[in-house]
């Protein structure tokens, strides 16, 4: 492939973009800083100049995943007008499962040495959670306090991240091979969700 020049923004981008197609195809054992560049028409060094290494790329590359899912969480928090976790479940399922960027967040937490990993904007997600529940939140009921609102989330992300990771092995060890229970599980965690908001 030609290279082309790019404007360091836009050449990022656009290795971030090749990068991640190489992620989602063969998961992070299978990504090499060569063939992403060659992939992308830039050299290996603008590769590493941009991203400093390979595990530099991958955070990256899960970082534009999870800043995606956070600006789509917050316009979903921001315009909704009754408690329904459906919609940022699906969304959820769709960046951490379908989009194979759970198991590339916990290979990075597994691979750095203090367990980090890219978090997007995470607080803005909460404050926005928070800021939809006070908004709906029926009168004459106690406000939910920011740190129930913070754990509430957690719970969200840790059972959609793990799904992603270990669901599968998981509901085939418990008995639960059958087509739909990947989806069943999925409306166990609205309807638990649900019943936490509403209390």
């Amino acid at each position: 492939m030609a290279r082309i020049r790019r404007p360091a923004a836009e050449a990022r981008a656009h290795i971030v973009a090749v990068a991640r197609e190489h992620l989602l195809e063969g998961g992070p054992a299978a990504l090499r800083l060569k063939e992403v560049a060659q992939a992308a028409g830039v050299s290996h060094p603008t590769v590493l100049h941009h991203f400093g290494s390979r595990e530099g790329l991958i955070g990256a590359v899960v970082d534009d995943a999870m800043q995606r899912l956070d600006n789509e969480l917050e316009e979903i928090l921001s315009t909704t007008t009754e408690l329904d976790p459906s919609p940022i479940v699906e969304a959820m399922t769709r960046v951490m499962t379908d989009g194979g960027h759970a198991r590339l967040i916990a290979w990075l937490a597994l691979s750095s040495t203090d367990g980090s990993i890219p978090g997007g904007r995470v607080s803005q997600v909460i404050d926005a959670v928070h800021g939809a529940r006070l908004r709906l939140a029926p009168d004459g009921t106690t406000p939910p306090t920011y740190e129930d609102s913070t754990f509430l989330s957690l719970l969200v992300t840790y059972a959609m991240v793990g799904e992603a990771v270990i669901g599968p092995g998981m509901r085939r060890n418990c008995g639960l091979d059958r087509p739909e229970a990947r989806a069943d599980f999925r409306k166990g965690l609205v309807d638990l969700v649900r019943r936490w908001v509403t209390g």
